[in-house]
């Protein structure tokens, strides 16, 4: 997540969503010699499923274990009886909207509004120029640093 500039969610956070919607959310991971390379999480609601978090180590990218990762949420979802797998949403043209675009999927627009802060109601964006700095600095932190603040960082992020 770092590396996409982007600081990750407590553990802690995850604990929680598992014990609150047990039954609800699906975790997988893909792992190679015995460490996880790729993992995601989402939520079925009656017969629809929303792929919400999914990752993967950049150093594996040649191995694509995200394919494999959707693939299996996929025939998971298949074998639950649900009839609709949303990839959830991404920014329109960045490479995790051409990822979700080749698996036959169709895009549409979702509403996003940040509530925070004196921009209430502004959609967060990449293309914004307080976005794009602050990914830039993230990316070039430590990733000790990262590891430390980030969840702490994450709970306050739209």
């Amino acid at each position: 997540m770092r590396s996409l500039g982007t600081p990750v969610l407590p553990r802690a956070f995850f604990t929680r969503l598992a014990a609150t919607f047990a039954g609800l959310i699906v975790f997988g991971a893909v792992y190679r010699s015995g460490q996880p390379v790729a993992a995601g999480c989402g939520f079925v609601w009656r017969d629809e499923f929303e792929m919400t978090w999914a990752s993967s180590l950049r150093e594996h990218s040649r191995s694509a274990p995200n394919m494999l990762l959707y693939w299996s949420f996929i025939e998971q979802m298949i074998a639950r009886g649900v009839r609709v797998f949303d990839f959830g949403r991404c920014t329109p043209g960045s490479g995790t909207h051409r990822f979700k675009r080749q698996w036959g999927g169709r895009g549409r627009r979702a509403p996003v509004a940040a509530m925070v802060g004196p921009q209430r109601g502004a959609t967060p964006s990449p293309e914004r120029p307080t976005y794009r700095l602050a990914a830039a600095l993230w990316r070039r932190l430590p990733l000790g640093v990262t590891n430390r603040i980030g969840p702490f960082l994450a709970r306050r992020l739209p």
